[in-house]
């Protein structure tokens, strides 16, 4: 396996970032909680952005709150199912 850790302050770039790669099929939503959805049932960036913008602080001092871990297999790993 291979990890990617990276951290921001940008919380729409990761999201469109994950969006773009839910949108063009390369990745799934595994889990979510308390995590508002679309009309449709789907997610949005902008109803993604509103449930964190709930849950974080006012008053936000950390500089980089964004935290964002990818976990890749090895490009020479063959899966199976």
């Amino acid at each position: 396996m291979v990890a990617k850790i990276s951290t921001g302050g940008n919380m729409f770039g990761a999201l469109a970032y994950n969006q773009n790669k839910v949108d063009s099929g390369e990745a799934k939503v595994l889990f979510s909680n308390r995590m508002l959805l679309g009309e449709d049932g789907n997610f949005s960036i902008g109803e993604c952005m509103r449930s964190f913008e709930m849950q974080m602080p006012v008053q936000l001092s950390t500089k980089k709150p964004i935290l964002h871990i990818s976990i890749n297999p090895h490009p020479e790993d063959v899966l199976t199912d």
